[in-house]
């Protein structure tokens, strides 16, 4: 098999999950920045100030918010603290993120956290448990071969256009 074949076939086979895992990286990048994919990172009423607010009075507040399905602690998923905001982040067991201020309890901002879900269409596990092993590693492998083969065709080609100009300056 030529290395301009192998070239072909490998572009060819990773081209399907190299999109997936570009796209879905490119959207985990602007994270921050697109509320759709998790609420954005509000400052609370003390930004670096040591966190004050009870966690009773944490769940108290959450729990006014129908959507985010928390009624008690056994109802979140994780915390985050984020100190240099001055912000508690609360993720329910149904994917709903609030953010809470940690001085006073009050509610920030809320939305659902679609994150997770990217970071499992970006990973392969939305496929199943096989397939972060069994497609993407090989389509990594694959695209690293497509790469490879690249650069040598690549190489190839200067090389030649070099040999080629030196011929037609003598």
């Amino acid at each position: 098999m030529s290395i301009r074949r192998l070239h072909q076939w490998a572009a060819l086979l990773v081209a399907i999950p190299a999109v997936w895992i570009i796209t879905s990286g490119i959207a985990l990048h602007f994270r921050g920045q697109i509320e759709w994919l998790q609420p954005s990172v509000r400052a609370g009423s003390r930004p670096g100030a040591m966190p004050t607010v009870t966690m009773d009075r944490v769940v108290l507040s959450v729990r006014s918010l129908p959507l985010a399905q928390i009624g008690s602690w056994s109802d979140v998923a994780s915390m985050d603290i984020v100190p240099r905001a001055g912000v508690m982040r609360l993720r329910s067991k149904s994917g709903y993120e609030v953010h809470v201020d940690s001085s006073t309890g009050e509610i920030l901002n809320h939305g659902p956290r679609r994150v997770a879900q990217i970071f499992s269409f970006h990973e392969g596990n939305f496929f199943g448990a096989w397939a972060p092993l069994w497609l993407f590693v090989p389509s990594g492998i694959l695209l690293l071969v497509a790469w490879f083969t690249g650069v040598v065709m690549g190489l190839r080609i200067l090389s030649a256009k070099a040999r080629n100009r030196r011929k037609h300056e003598v």
